[in-house]
């Protein structure tokens, strides 16, 4: 069977995987993002704009502090990014085109002052609605976890990648 996860295979690095993954990221820009409660017992969700840095090569995203989002992550810093992407077209009938992906790990305060203005480089929009107040807009950086990249196939097998990334195990 011909592997479709963007010509990745089981011998691929671990960089390689979390390169492509990011990479697939920053193309699609906006996928959910989950976050611990800071209060009360349901977990948080919220669909936001992620951006992979030139600089880094890391995920950032950003959120109004006013945010029920943005508090669970002040308080507890550990999220889920959930996502797909639509895979190539093999040919091959027994492929799903839809790859999905899962990066858990540990959030920061952006410390990178070239990644931040990539951040509002690309979200001018963004940049404009809170210009009146940038200190209530956090930016954020997943800087350390782990994370699979996989596709299921019409016969519901599935092939998958795991990643770490930032010196976190893989699993």
């Amino acid at each position: 069977m011909k592997n479709v996860l963007f010509g990745l295979t089981i011998d691929s690095s671990n960089e390689e995987i979390t390169g492509m993954t990011f990479d697939k990221a920053h193309e699609a820009r906006y996928f959910s993002l989950a976050t611990m409660p800071s209060s009360g017992s349901m977990p948080g969700a919220r669909y936001l704009d992620f951006m992979r840095s030139e600089d880094d090569g890391l995920l950032y995203f950003g959120v109004g502090t006013g945010k029920p989002c943005n508090k669970d992550i002040e308080k507890n810093p550990l999220v889920t990014l959930n996502g797909s992407f639509v895979g190539e077209d093999t040919g091959e009938s027994e492929h799903r085109m839809l790859i999905a992906f899962r990066v858990s790990g540990r959030v920061k305060k952006a410390d990178n002052p070239k990644a931040v203005e990539e951040y509002w480089l690309r979200n001018p929009g963004s940049q404009k609605m809170w210009e009146k107040g940038l200190e209530k807009f956090v930016i954020y950086c997943l800087y350390e976890g782990e994370g699979e990249l996989y596709q299921v196939y019409k016969n519901d097998r599935i092939y998958r990648l795991r990643f770490n990334f930032g010196g976190y195990p893989l699993r």
